[in-house]
């Protein structure tokens, strides 16, 4: 008796159960569907290896100062966009005021006798060896002030690009020594990738060769183009530097990770449209033509562009595969091939 009931139970279900589009039933429906197919292809195509990289500026500085001193002026804060030539910081030098001065009136006192000499020398009151002598003292003190000059200059450090400040190291007050960061400028308009590059795909890099870059944080894929390859790998991780340059976008920042599709060889690839794929949760099927009929086929895939993608398993060359199959194909329909242009 109790099998009696499942099996009435079971039926009942069965009887009850209403089909889905894409459904997989064997039984065939008697309308005939208008469908569009494509033919599965065989095709050899480049294959790429993802590299990561980071993105950089090309120009970028950190300033310091020249000379010792207390900064007096600092007008700029982190985030600020200068211009090329703007006042970054100004540094105290009184000392070196104090020696262009001495400098500038040795250098006068010197050009005066050196005047007297020559009249002298005209008349015959002093020798050569003499006017010489002041000469030479003379082109020296001028090239001291030239020199105390240009060290004076030095106390006013300018922007040596237009940038923006990414970060301050002091701060008005501080002492400012040779060779200690003070502000560190970089150019957000010009980016590039820099990446290692294993030896075995850096041979298929040339200059000027477009690249394709993915930056997931910012969601872009865009073109770039190798700028440098250095010509030497490193000797640790056996990899070259590779530089590509990006193009200037507002969502492009320096310090992002990215990915290039760095070439590495030819294979031939399955290939079927895109818009023949219905994607079933974790699962990826599509229609196959098979004697006029509709047959649905569990396939994997991995997109290879917009318009194309390429079969893994589930389909051989010279099979066809509807393109764009309506919600009420379901498996086992007779078909109306119209062929793609």
């Amino acid at each position: 008796m109790r099998y009696l009931i499942l099996t009435l139970a079971l039926f009942s279900f069965v009887a009850c159960h209403k089909k889905t589009p894409h459904d997989t039933p064997e039984q065939s429906s008697s309308a005939t569907v208008s469908v569009r197919v494509a033919p599965v292809v065989l095709k050899e195509m480049t294959v790429f290896e993802p590299v990561v990289g980071t993105v950089r500026p090309k120009l970028e500085a950190t300033l310091s100062s020249d000379i010792l001193g207390r900064i007096l002026e600092f007008p700029v804060v982190s985030g600020q966009i200068v211009k090329k030539g703007d006042l970054i910081a100004r540094i105290d030098a009184k000392e070196l005021v104090a020696s262009k001065d001495r400098a500038a009136a040795a250098l006068k006192q010197l050009q005066s006798e050196l005047a007297r000499q020559k009249k002298l020398l005209e008349s015959n009151a002093t020798s050569r060896s003499r006017y010489e002598q002041v000469l030479a003292s003379e082109q020296m003190a001028e090239a001291n002030l030239q020199k105390i000059t240009a060290t004076l200059n030095k106390a006013r450090i300018l922007a040596p690009f237009s940038g923006i400040i990414i970060r301050k190291f002091a701060d008005t007050g501080d002492l400012a020594s040779p060779g200690k960061p003070l502000v560190k400028i970089e150019d957000p308009r010009q980016l590039r990738l820099e990446m290692p590059v294993a030896e075995s795909l850096a041979g298929s890099l040339a200059l000027g060769a477009p690249i394709s870059v993915e930056i997931e944080a910012s969601n872009l894929c865009v073109q770039g183009t190798v700028s440098e390859l250095e010509p030497s790998a490193d000797s640790r991780s056996r990899t070259f530097l590779v530089k590509v340059d990006l193009p200037h976008l507002k969502d492009i920042r320096a310090g992002l990770f990215a990915k290039a599709s760095v070439p590495r060889g030819q294979r031939q690839k399955l290939l079927i449209p895109t818009s023949s794929v219905i994607q079933r949760g974790q699962m990826e099927l599509a229609f196959v033509v098979s004697d006029g009929r509709a047959r649905l086929r569990l396939i994997r895939t991995v997109p290879q562009s917009e318009e194309y993608c390429e079969v893994l398993s589930g389909l051989s060359e010279g099979e066809k595969v509807i393109v764009d199959p309506p919600n009420s194909l379901r498996d086992g329909d007779s078909l109306n091939i119209q062929q793609l242009p």
